[in-house]
């Protein structure tokens, strides 16, 4: 349940950045769409994530990843879970109107470079949350 639940939350970062990277390129009006959106989206992905990480270890310490096997399997999950996410959401903006397949590969173009770096993150941050909340604990007991 763990790796379904953070590869859904992982693929819906992913979407979310995709989408505002897209506002924020036509908001700034500039000519290099890709690199604005690539880098807002990316920098946006880990940073969401991380949140998430975040909010999860302090409140939900049952479902945060433990194993590499757990970083790995949320990894694909997430590949997974971006045609159910994507297609209904596609469907509903572009108002009933299918998208192709080249729409969904390019996310996992996105989501492949982008959720590893974020699972690489994740693992280092994940260590550093679990120092702090072993901290706590001590001093919560000293108190």
């Amino acid at each position: 349940m763990t790796i379904f639940i953070n590869g859904l939350i992982l693929t819906i970062v992913n979407i979310f950045s995709i989408l505002l990277g897209l506002y924020i390129y036509y908001l700034s009006q500039s000519q290099g769409q890709v690199a604005i959106r690539v880098v807002v989206a990316c920098f946006l992905s880990v940073f969401l994530f991380l949140l998430w990480e975040t909010i999860s270890h302090r409140f939900l310490p049952k479902i945060t990843l433990k194993s590499k096997k757990d970083h790995v399997d949320t990894f694909i999950t997430s590949l997974v879970w971006t045609p159910f996410i994507f297609l209904p959401l596609s469907y509903l903006l572009s108002e009933g109107s299918v998208v192709s397949g080249q729409n969904i590969t390019g996310i996992w173009l996105f989501q492949a470079p982008t959720n590893a770096l974020i699972m690489l993150i994740y693992k280092n941050f994940s260590s550093i949350l679990s120092a702090f909340n072993n901290i706590r604990k001590i001093e919560s007991k000293n108190i």
